[in-house]
């Protein structure tokens, strides 16, 4: 995905891929956790309690986790400019696995939900417009974006009632939202808080 990203994205929009470090990694860990730092790096951890996206790879596949976020922030001004971006990208050639992932450590649920969701789609669709990482997306057979938030709260998007806050511990593996601008693009949208984990 990052030689997709370095030669035909940003040849599809015109640009120079800048020289940058460090924007991606490869990692095998059967459990880790992904944080997003004040200065734009990734920082992986393998033990619970640290990060705010949560995964486990119980086969121990090797995972790609691309910096998003910093790829396009290194772009020029008139391309990155009030566009939003979420802020990685995780692969998986094992599981056939492309999931858009947006971090957040907010109390505001509602806020940073809809500010997600906006940094997800606009994302997705800045992808697929370039027809090599739209054919890459496209041979993928699961397919997320994903809203993680290291605050332990209930989605509101659920018609359920919870006791002391406990639903998260009831759907450790998140929430599945049905959202047709993300499902017309052949993409599930979930949501992740405190410990949830993604599988691949």
């Amino acid at each position: 995905m990052e030689v997709l990203l370095q030669r035909n994205f940003t040849e599809f929009y015109g640009l120079t891929f800048p020289s940058i470090v460090d924007w991606f990694f490869d990692t095998d860990e059967k459990y880790f956790e992904i944080e997003d730092s004040n200065t734009k790096e990734l920082v992986l951890y393998t033990k619970p309690g640290n990060g705010t996206a949560c995964i486990s790879n119980p086969i121990g596949f090797q995972v790609k986790i691309i910096n998003y976020d910093k790829f396009i922030s290194s772009l020029p001004n008139f391309f990155q400019d009030g566009r939003k971006r979420s802020d990685l990208i995780l692969t998986c050639a094992k599981t056939n696995t492309f999931v858009l992932g947006e971090l957040k450590d907010s109390k505001n649920i509602k806020k940073h939900r809809k500010k997600a969701k906006k940094q997800l789609l606009e994302t997705l669709l800045t992808l697929i417009a370039v027809p090599e990482i739209f054919g890459y997306i496209k041979s993928a057979s699961v397919n997320k974006c994903c809203y993680f938030n290291k605050q332990a709260r209930v989605s509101t998007s659920l018609n359920a009632v919870s006791a002391f806050n406990r639903l998260p511990n009831s759907f450790v593996n998140g929430f599945k939202i049905n959202l047709p601008e993300f499902e017309a693009n052949n993409f599930e949208f979930w949501e992740f808080f405190g410990s949830q984990t993604l599988i691949l």
